[in-house]
């Protein structure tokens, strides 16, 4: 019986080693957590103070630069310019002081897209592909009126 109460005694004894063990590990996944959660704030903090340092006037240089929109502003931070991207493609516009489109590029299902705007914003000049892959250029007046030039 001797030999029972000492393996209950290891045994109680190896349950405390375990759960002294668990106590551990949950304190150093708390502890990971922390380092985690202090590493993903500094990266932040760095970013921010890589982007507050990228603005003023510094010249900056990169290889690539990835991004679905970029817009162009002017010094009052009024945007000027836009490059985009859709599902069929990219597009550039250009807009004028008073925040009227005055050129768009465009990628088309059909190929590809230029309008010209008068400084109101209204549409002046249109070329484009038509389905049958040919080009068409349309110009209009302040009137609405146009005129279409086909092959």
């Amino acid at each position: 019986m001797e030999g029972m109460e000492g393996m209950e005694k290891r045994l109680l004894e190896l349950e405390r080693h375990v759960a002294a063990q668990d106590r551990r590990l949950i304190g150093l996944g708390c502890r990971v957590k922390r380092y985690r959660q202090a590493l993903l704030a500094v990266v932040l903090v760095l970013v921010g103070v890589a982007l507050v340092g990228a603005t003023g006037d510094k010249d900056a240089e990169f290889r690539t630069i990835k991004a679905q929109r970029v817009f162009i502003v002017n010094a009052t931070g009024m945007p000027m310019g836009a490059f985009s991207s859709d599902e069929h493609g990219g597009a550039v516009a250009l807009y004028s002081s008073t925040q009227q489109p005055v050129v768009g590029l465009s990628s088309t299902e059909k190929g590809g897209a230029m309008a010209l705007y008068s400084h109101t914003g209204q549409g002046a000049v249109l070329a484009e592909i038509d389905k049958e892959g040919s080009g068409y250029v349309s110009a209009a007046n302040r009137k609405g009126y146009s005129r279409t030039l086909k092959p």
